[in-house]
């Protein structure tokens, strides 16, 4: 599941950029061995884990990765300064809509 969505990702940003890149499959290849690895160690732990210690692992895994793997491709072609002004122009309309 997570190779497909990695592959299908890569020819997103084939299909934007013109250029073929590693970074995204990657992206989805690491999450689907984590996500792996986290269902085998807690099969094996005597006890459970507090849902916001697992909460704050998984943030902190997309924080890394995405900088890591599936942020640079965005920015080399553009594409994140202009999403992130798309949001931020939504964010801000929101609040005026609501009187904040």
């Amino acid at each position: 599941c997570f190779s497909m969505s990695g592959w299908g990702h890569e020819l997103l940003i084939a299909f934007l950029t013109g250029e073929v890149t590693v970074e995204w499959g990657a992206f989805f290849l690491v999450h689907g061995v984590l996500t792996t690895a986290e269902q085998l160690i807690r099969r094996h732990l005597p006890f459970s884990v507090p849902p916001v210690v697992g909460w704050a692992l998984t943030v902190a895994v997309m924080l890394v990765t995405g900088e890591w793997l599936f942020l640079p491709p965005l920015r080399r072609c553009g594409l994140f300064s202009g999403v992130t002004e798309h949001y931020q122009g939504l964010y801000y309309g929101f609040l005026a809509a609501v009187g904040l």
